[in-house]
């Protein structure tokens, strides 16, 4: 599952949005248990604009297994752009996540609400 959508938000601003919805604890119960990982934050700055990619990892119960995100946000064309991709399963014949990835992929719309100007 991939989404493309524009922002009235500098990649900074974004990233921070992003990071802190995904890396809280939406529970108090075990909060290190519900709260996504960030696993890298990669930037290139260059003179067409700027590219940050995060990678982000979330266990999920009800699929029994890590779920991961990949947020990419530049602004090569003039823009912010968000692309947003997730993946993952349990085995090698279970492609099957239950809505986890769709669930996942909504946290990075919810971070940045208010600030979606439409879809790439």
């Amino acid at each position: 599952m991939a989404r493309d959508f524009a922002v009235s938000l500098s990649p900074e601003e974004a990233v921070s949005a992003i990071v802190k919805e995904i890396t809280q604890a939406d529970t108090l119960l075990l909060p290190w248990a519900y709260q996504g990982v960030l696993l890298d934050d990669y930037r290139v700055e260059c003179s067409s604009g700027t590219l940050i990619s995060l990678i982000f990892t979330k266990y999920y119960v009800r699929v029994g297994s890590f779920v991961t995100l990949v947020v990419s946000i530049n602004t090569l064309l003039g823009k912010t752009i968000v692309h947003v991709a997730t993946g993952g399963h349990k085995g090698l014949l279970d492609n099957f996540d239950l809505g986890a990835a769709s669930s996942f992929a909504a946290m990075v719309e919810r971070a940045l609400q208010g600030h979606i100007l439409g879809t790439e």
